[in-house]
């Protein structure tokens, strides 16, 4: 999380960043959040998370913003997996993931993701 608040401060875009330890807590952060009026943007998530791997947490938001419960969030993956390997038998996981970033994360990284979006 620290490059990541890092490379916000060089742009000066205030921002607070909530942490959670896996999927499970990032779905109940949001679901939290939403009965307090907090609105997330992004999600940065790693796929190798104790209880809830990223790419099952990033189909249930999707799942959601789908159905219309959930508003539109951006979800990075940050992974030394390859894109092909979060593909599946039922499906193309990647299709849940709307910015992968290499491990070990850099600021050139985070910048090149970001130059995508044309928002920060």
């Amino acid at each position: 999380m620290n490059l990541i608040e890092k490379y916000f401060r060089k742009k000066n875009l205030n921002i607070e960043l909530t942490e959670c330890s896996d999927g499970v807590e990032c779905l109940f952060k949001l679901y939290e959040g939403i009965s307090n009026g907090i609105r997330y943007d992004m999600i940065f998530t790693d796929e190798t998370m104790n209880f809830i791997r990223g790419k099952a947490m990033a189909r249930i938001v999707k799942s959601l913003i789908n159905e219309n419960i959930l508003y539109d969030i951006k979800i990075f993956m940050i992974t030394r997996y390859d894109k092909s390997i979060l593909s599946t038998k039922n499906g193309n996981e990647e299709n849940n993931i709307d910015f992968f970033c290499s491990k070990p994360l850099s600021i050139f990284s985070l910048e090149s993701v970001f130059s995508k979006m044309k928002q920060f």
